[in-house]
């Protein structure tokens, strides 16, 4: 699916799908993706070397953030997790070209659920936009 070209694409074109279709963020951190190991070591080997060994990946949290215009869907769906309901879903984040016509690669947050929700601080005398902030965790990230 990656869409391979000489030179590096722009940051700046994405969508995300929650779930619910493609909505417009001014910014999202991509997960960061590490491999959590385990040091070991044999009682017989005859010098005291350890080996390190790979266990499973772990991912970051995802974060997603826009202007707030009063729509409660996030908060909505944090709500449901600190209700207690399983409210998982699967997130994809797709890298548009200069032109926004062709998505370029996607990242896939599997079975994603809010960890936090919050807002940027309210300014007395402000002109800032509001920005509500969405963390996500998930199982597992693929790319395509």
């Amino acid at each position: 699916m990656a869409v391979f070209r000489n030179q590096p694409y722009s940051s700046g074109r994405f969508v995300v799908d929650l779930g619910t279709g493609d909505e417009g963020f001014s910014e999202v951190q991509l997960p960061v993706f590490a491999e959590l190991g385990t040091i070991y070591r044999e009682g017989g080997d005859k010098n005291s070397a350890q080996h390190n060994l790979p266990l499973h990946p772990q991912f970051g949290l995802a974060v997603l953030r826009r202007g707030f215009q009063g729509r409660l869907e996030l908060y909505q769906w944090w709500r449901e997790i600190a209700l207690g309901q399983v409210a998982r879903r699967d997130v994809s984040i797709k890298l548009l070209d200069e032109s926004a016509s062709t998505v370029v690669v996607i990242w896939k947050l599997k079975s994603a659920w809010p960890s936090g929700y919050y807002f940027s601080p309210l300014l007395a005398g402000g002109c800032e936009v509001l920005i509500e902030s969405l963390e996500l965790t998930c199982d597992e990230v693929e790319m395509e």
